[in-house]
């Protein structure tokens, strides 16, 4: 298990005195937003091609990460063989109207109602609030009526 952000962020501003020394490297961990294939909706291509559109992972290093992290747009992480931004290249940045048309274009017209679990465990409590917040604030701000989604936020713990 990786450390907290704020331990990170202790780390880099040397709140631990002296007698630490920090050196960084590139990492390689990386958490996934995994869809369960035998739902009735996240099972479809279409509606996870959607949920790739939207999700703003700049945003998510930002606001989750404290910017103590770069956004990944691949399954594999930089600097490993075998990266390539996949993501970035196949979807751009965020996107609401062109996840609207993945959907329409698949003939989803109504409402897709999605759950989104996250641990509390595995990256720390303030990571989990972070991601609780950041996907409740994405919530708010894509309007999910505007590109036929609903949101619920549940969690493990």
């Amino acid at each position: 298990m990786g450390l907290a952000v704020s331990d990170v962020i202790a780390l880099q501003r040397g709140r631990f005195g002296d007698d630490v020394s920090v050196t960084e490297n590139a990492g390689v961990d990386i958490s996934y937003l995994v869809f369960n294939p035998s739902d009735q909706w996240s099972g479809k291509l279409a509606v996870r091609k959607a949920v790739a559109q939207v999700v703003d992972r700049a945003a998510i290093a930002d606001h989750v990460y404290a910017d103590t992290v770069e956004p990944l747009y691949s399954m594999v992480p930089a600097g490993l063989p075998g990266h390539t931004p996949s993501y970035f290249d196949g979807f751009g940045g965020p996107s609401a109207a062109k996840a609207r048309k993945i959907l329409t274009d698949a003939g989803i017209g109504e409402r897709v109602p999605l759950t989104f679990w996250y641990t509390t465990d595995r990256y720390g409590s303030e990571t989990a609030l972070a991601a609780h917040r950041d996907i409740s604030g994405t919530q708010r701000a894509l309007d999910p009526s505007s590109i036929m989604m609903m949101w619920e936020l549940a969690h493990d713990g």
